[in-house]
């Protein structure tokens, strides 16, 4: 099984549990036609040496799926052992805007929440972060690979976040983190407890969150359910 079959396996699994919570109007219908559409979800790759060296074959996989009308890589872009360095974050860069379909990516804990660990290069996270607004989200609106309009949430300092949508299905694409959304504390880095500046930042970032998904469970034309 190649590299790209395992990621997207695993990641069909969270689509299949996410289509229940849709709107009703977001399932096409038996005769929907050319209203239905297939996209890709990937995430957790390339994780290790044999899985970086594998992931421009696993660009060129994707990219040989025509039907694709997007791709979305849920995070961690990295080993959660691994240096959360530059020189990496541009290699991940460079494939990434191989993608022919528009790709939307939403940055994971292993390539900023927990680069303060020693192994991982004892980064401060919140650096890191900024980082990887700058290397990845330059463009607000603008999708990584093949171009697609989406709305980006950068004039409240999240680039990550986006919203799109796509025959009547509402996309929200927010940054919520492993390690306790972010909360735990910096250890690498000698902290016993979480400090004000991470605190602020979970903060923002969380009330940010909770008001896009507001935001799209509301939507005009989403249709209310009659009483049981």
């Amino acid at each position: 099984m190649s590299l790209t079959q395992r990621a997207l396996g695993v990641a069909a699994a969270l689509v299949l549990g996410a289509i229940p919570a849709l709107p009703a109007q977001a399932a096409p219908s038996a005769d929907a036609g050319d209203s239905s559409f297939t996209f890709g979800v990937i995430g957790d790759v390339p994780y290790g040496p044999a899985q970086v060296e594998r992931f421009p074959q696993m660009v060129t996989e994707l990219n040989n799926q025509d039907e694709l009308k997007f791709v979305t890589h849920l995070g961690d872009i990295k080993a959660g052992s691994a240096q959360c360095t530059d020189e990496y974050f541009a290699a991940i860069r460079t494939q990434f805007d191989r993608f022919e379909a528009p790709l939307i990516y939403t940055p994971g804990d292993n390539e900023w929440v927990d680069c303060h660990r020693v192994n991982n290069g004892a980064y401060n996270p919140l650096e890191r972060l900024d980082t990887l607004r700058e290397m990845f989200f330059s463009t607000p609106g603008k999708t990584l690979g093949g171009n697609m309009p989406v709305k980006s949430a950068a004039e409240q300092g999240l680039p990550e976040n986006v919203t799109f949508s796509k025959e009547r299905v509402a996309f929200s694409v927010i940054n919520v983190q492993g390690s306790n959304n972010s909360l735990a504390p910096w250890s690498g880095l000698g902290e016993t407890v979480p400090n004000e500046a991470q605190l602020a930042e979970v903060q923002a970032r969380t009330a940010a969150d909770v008001a896009q998904l507001q935001r799209t469970l509301q939507m005009p034309g989403r249709p209310t359910r009659a009483p049981s």
